[in-house]
């Protein structure tokens, strides 16, 4: 097998395989879900991983204006929560402050309005998915436009080498 017709086999699949990774990150099946999910009848169904989201009012326990907040849901034999803001992101509560926090999932979608770093809508994945794709296609159409150009052949010229120019100037001086 020829070296063009390798270089024009790997061009494909690297291309092929770029533009599947582009497609797909243009689909967020997740955020689909979380967008169709009805609403829990308790905050057990909702913790127990039902495709179902669940909205309550927790008090912030600490970490207030960082990444990481932590609160406890009202009622006995309740744990402590978590949610993760993503990077920038600040809730401006204090801690003893009640506010409204979502759980979908096994997981806190929002706290105090704010999207968290759990919510489907700011998965950075999808975003990498997107950038390795667009690398992958880039080396895929390099790969095929090389393989497709026709190639120099390197063939003794008829003329006079560089060397031999030199060495003609050098003997004039």
């Amino acid at each position: 097998m020829s070296l063009r017709i390798v270089g024009l086999v790997v061009g494909v699949l690297l291309l092929a395989a770029g533009a599947a990774a582009i497609y797909y990150s243009t689909r967020n099946y997740a955020l689909d879900a979380y967008n169709s999910a009805p609403n829990c009848a308790s905050l057990d169904d909702a913790a127990a991983g039902k495709d179902c989201r669940f909205m309550e009012t927790a008090t912030i326990t600490s970490g207030t204006g960082t990444s990481d907040i932590y609160f406890a849901f009202p009622g006995p034999y309740v744990p402590y929560g978590h949610a993760r803001l993503p990077d920038g992101v600040i809730v401006k509560h204090i801690e003893g402050d009640r506010v409204a926090v979502e759980v979908w999932g096994y997981r806190v979608t929002k706290i105090a309005g704010v999207a968290t770093a759990d919510n489907p809508a700011n998965d950075s994945r999808l975003a990498d998915l997107r950038a390795t794709g667009v690398v992958l296609a880039v080396i895929g159409f390099g790969a095929i436009v090389l393989a497709l150009l026709p190639w120099r052949r390197d063939t003794p010229s008829a003329g006079i080498s560089p060397i031999a120019v030199s060495d003609a100037l050098w003997r004039t001086l």
